[in-house]
């Protein structure tokens, strides 16, 4: 079989492979949309809500704590450290975010600061658990984010390239010095360009689930909580931003006295 004819077969096969993987697509979507139609249905947790929208534990946990809060069942100072009150409310939050922060009030050796809060690895370990249980009750929404389908199909293109240019290397007259400089020029223009035209044509999985949750109310604890508590719960920010400031400005006048010798 000529060089030609492979190149032609092969290209055959894939075209037919990206087919029906398309078509798989298609019908995975129209599974998608009946499920994503029984969304509004379902009862979505606020706090979980708040983590899809953000996908970061700051603004998760800043919530938790305006919850407890409210509650009366922690306290913030000037400084943003979170402290149990004094005398201390053995109420229980039912929520398990904000039952899980107070217990880390309630056990932390130092003053707990809630802009350090997203970076603490045990209240990481019980949003995980948190997220799992979540996804766990939503199971066919927290599918929409897997596209198996789409990284076959990439997959197949880039493996395509590496054909061409193999078959390249083989048509080019002269020895293997020749061949080599061929593959080394024109292997990534042939690869870049195929991935660039899959990455251009192939149709995105939509994330349902998260739109809808972005029409879902957030936690209103944030909200209602009064103007001078919640500037305390951000005193830690703030003064981590000004650190990192600080921080920049003696870079920036370092460089500059570093690059006047």
């Amino acid at each position: 079989m000529s060089i030609l004819a492979l190149t032609a077969v092969v290209t055959a096969g894939v075209v037919a492979l990206q087919v029906v993987l398309l078509v798989l697509w298609r019908w995975r979507g129209i599974r998608d949309r009946r499920v994503a139609a029984l969304l509004p249905t379902l009862t979505v947790d606020p706090y979980h809500v708040l983590l899809v929208r953000f996908r970061s534990d700051r603004p998760l946990w800043r919530e938790a704590a305006a919850r407890l809060l409210l509650d009366g069942l922690i306290t913030v100072d000037h400084d943003g450290a979170l402290t149990l009150p004094a005398p201390a409310d053995d109420t229980a939050p039912t929520h398990p975010l904000t039952a899980a922060l107070l217990d880390h009030v309630r056990h932390a050796e130092g003053p707990v600061v809630a802009d350090d809060l997203g970076g603490n690895d045990d209240l990481r370990r019980h949003r995980e658990t948190f997220e799992r249980d979540q996804d766990a009750r939503l199971v066919h929404s927290s599918r929409f984010r897997d596209d198996g389908i789409g990284g076959v199909a990439g997959l197949a293109t880039v493996l395509l390239g590496c054909f061409y240019t193999v078959m390249v290397v083989i048509a080019v007259p002269g020895g293997p010095l020749e061949g080599l400089c061929a593959a080394l020029i024109l292997g990534p223009m042939i690869i870049g360009s195929l991935g660039w035209l899959h990455h251009r044509c192939w149709p995105r999985r939509r994330d349902l689930f998260a739109e809808h949750c972005a029409t879902l109310p957030l936690p209103g604890a944030i909200k209602a909580l009064d103007p001078d508590r919640l500037y305390m719960l951000d005193a830690g920010m703030r003064a981590r931003t000004a650190r990192y400031e600080e921080e920049q400005r003696r870079r920036d006048a370092f460089d500059s006295d570093s690059g006047g010798f």
